[in-house]
């Protein structure tokens, strides 16, 4: 695995689209929340966590960002789109675009994804004018978006056809952030839960440095500090890991119930807290409200999402 190169992919689209039978289709090794297992999930049939799955393309590790696709589950595809380098939107042949959908976009826009694979899915349920429809009506809103390169799939997950020529599609367009390898390591963290013998496990991706065993690190705000027992990529050991690799970290000195998503690992001493930012404003042009001054809006930094006050100057 270390020398495939390492990229992410988020999959987006409305609830009920087909994105977590599209990752099942694809994947080859499951995550932490893969193909969502959490109670709630199994009793409501949706996802309702980021999943994290697998597979290799060519030369790079994929880790696939399965983005949940209800719309009270924003705040969870915000935090999936910080980490990912491009993207693959589900829309069902059946349905055509939705809300979801468009707000899927929106986000991915904001975060400066401007490559996509738009996979028509349950191609299986209509016939190819219906197909066609859906098709010509997607070209038309991720132009508008301001989408630069995207390439069409169909997809029947249930029948099996179209993982191929997704898989070709993905490698197509797929292109790697440039990466911060150098520097003080830091990582967002989106996972924290307890392994019987181990202690606490942290999973996320690291946005930038690297990363040893035994090295000292810091979890912010949280405070505490703990030494890197071992580090895991899809459940095979290594003893270092650098920018844009996804990790499982064991700290046993560390309590997991005291880590929230959205903390940062990092070195110590490396991050300070603070209240106030300086920021520059670029509206998505699919955002038709109006930006007013000392406006409240919900501010996504990093994974966290908090209340901001705007104020100009």
């Amino acid at each position: 695995m270390d020398k495939l190169t390492p990229v992410h992919i988020g999959l987006m689209g409305h609830i009920d689209h087909g994105k977590t039978a599209v990752a099942r289709a694809l994947s080859e090794k499951v995550s932490t929340a893969g193909l969502d297992k959490h109670p709630q999930a199994q009793q409501r049939g949706i996802t309702i966590d980021l999943g994290f799955t697998m597979f290799i393309l060519d030369h790079f590790l994929v880790t696939l960002v399965d983005a949940p696709g209800h719309a009270d589950l924003i705040r969870s595809v915000v935090a999936g789109a910080n980490i990912i380098d491009s993207a693959i939107l589900v829309v069902a042949a059946d349905e055509g675009p939705k809300l979801q959908t468009g707000e899927h976009l929106v986000i991915l826009r904001s975060m400066e994804i401007d490559s996509l694979v738009i996979a028509i899915t349950k191609t299986d349920l209509v016939n190819q004018e219906q197909i066609s429809k859906v098709e010509s009506r997607m070209k038309r809103i991720v132009h508008d978006a301001g989408f630069q390169k995207v390439a069409f799939v169909h997809v029947s997950a249930h029948r099996g056809t179209g993982i191929n020529n997704l898989r070709k599609s993905l490698l197509r367009i797929v292109i790697p952030r440039d990466r911060l390898r150098e520097g003080d390591v830091l990582m967002p963290i989106d996972h924290a839960f307890p392994i019987k013998g181990h202690g606490t496990v942290v999973t996320g991706t690291i946005l930038r440095g690297q990363l040893k065993t035994d090295e000292l690190v810091e979890i912010v705000p949280l405070g505490q500090k703990g030494k890197v027992r071992s580090i895991q990529t899809f459940s095979q050991s290594r003893s270092a890991a650098s920018a844009g690799d996804r990790v499982g970290i064991n700290l046993p000195e560390i309590d997991h119930t005291q880590i929230s998503r959205g903390d940062y690992l990092c070195a110590p001493g490396s991050i300070s807290k603070s209240d106030k930012m300086y920021i520059h404003v670029k509206t998505n042009p699919l955002y038709k409200a109006k930006i007013t001054k000392r406006m409240i809006l919900n501010a996504a930094i990093g994974m966290p999402m908090v209340n901001a006050r705007i104020i100009p100057y």
